[in-house]
């Protein structure tokens, strides 16, 4: 798989969804309810300065790029979006104490984030010029750094 060196900081956020998504499986199927709400509570204190910068830029900087060459990507940019605003609807229903929302919230993140490094990715790889990812590179600028401190 081709990867694009500017695309790197979304990368390293990805892997901590991806552990973020393993954890609120596990957690939510367990009968710990202690550590449901401990999780919930985490994710709702996160989210507005982790997760949700991290939706804006992909929707800011990627989303859009090829849209109108590639129906595929166009599709995906719809449904990425689409998760981007579940998610946050998911994170209101745990602000508000509902924490039954767990389990959705991290097979989606898991399906979400593999969507976006194995399909999105990899298909923007084959499309973008070196100048186009320079400018995408500047965009991207300050993400994955939250990655190095988790």
């Amino acid at each position: 798989m081709k990867r694009i060196p500017a695309l790197k900081p979304l990368s390293m956020e990805h892997h901590l969804s991806l552990s973020l998504a393993v954890k609120a499986m596990r957690t939510a199927r367990g009968n710990d309810t202690a550590a449901k709400q401990a999780l919930c509570a985490r994710i709702v204190e996160e989210y507005p300065t982790r997760w949700r910068p991290h939706f804006d830029a992909e929707e800011r900087c990627l989303f859009g790029l090829y849209a109108e060459l590639d129906p595929e990507l166009e599709r995906l940019y719809a449904q990425l979006t689409d998760e981007h605003d579940r998610f946050d609807a998911w994170v209101e229903a745990m602000k508000q104490g509902d924490c039954s929302v767990l389990e959705a919230f991290g097979e989606l993140l898991q399906s979400h984030t593999r969507l976006e490094e194995r399909r999105l990715f990899e298909r923007l790889a084959g499309m973008m010029s070196a100048s186009e990812m320079r400018v995408l590179e500047r965009c991207l600028e300050g993400h994955g750094e939250a990655a190095k401190t988790f």
